[in-house]
């Protein structure tokens, strides 16, 4: 790294004397080390903590990690997002850190550990399904004050036609014992005698 700079190339015996200049930029390659460096740590763990139709309580932990690393959540464009003090914990020079962040939109977070000492980067990733529009049919008080009167109708219509149904069933027993005597269906009745002819 501090070896970036502008280098010279100098041609004193050229008539006229040239010199060429060129810059050179070394950048740390950042990538995953674990296995190769001692210290580097491994992939971070994700856990959802808690969550709701509205928001996920998201936790990133990180283990044996030397020297101390830096942990970040980043959402799927790369931005660094807001997330809460981190927890870390020191024990014989390595470390172990938690980072919660609480999610409201639907996405994938990563979690991203760095250790710029040995040019280690490592992440873990998830995939959140938040509501965004929590609206629906049957939350929507316009939506339920219609279908209160559309299910209201239709028992009314089933009452009225129930109702019909029995009164003109009434109507057929009466009618049919005003027209001779009310009898229960399958009572039989033996046809009246005749009567001799009598003449005088």
């Amino acid at each position: 790294m501090a070896d970036s700079g502008i280098y010279s190339c100098i041609f004193p015996h050229l008539q006229p004397r040239q010199t060429y200049n060129i810059e050179l930029v070394v950048e740390r390659n950042f990538k995953d080390r674990s296995g190769e460096i001692p210290g580097a740590c491994p992939k971070p763990y994700i856990e959802i903590l808690d969550e709701t139709k509205d928001w996920s309580l998201l936790q990133c932990e990180v283990q044996g990690a030397s020297p101390e690393p830096k942990v970040e959540w980043k959402d799927s464009a790369g931005n660094i997002l807001p997330a809460e003090e981190p927890q870390v914990l020191e024990s014989g020079g390595s470390y172990s850190v938690t980072l919660n962040i609480t999610v409201t939109k639907t996405g994938r977070y990563r979690c991203v550990v760095t250790q710029e000492e040995i040019n280690h980067q490592t992440y873990a990733k998830t995939f959140v399904i938040v509501s965004e529009n929590p609206s629906s049919v049957s939350e929507d008080p316009s939506n339920k004050v219609a279908i209160g009167w559309l299910g209201g109708i239709v028992i009314g219509a089933l009452l009225l036609a129930a109702v019909q149904a029995l009164l003109l069933a009434t109507k057929l027993v009466t009618v049919t014992c005003h027209r001779g005597p009310c009898r229960q269906r399958g009572d039989y009745e033996a046809p009246p005698e005749k009567q001799p002819n009598s003449t005088l």
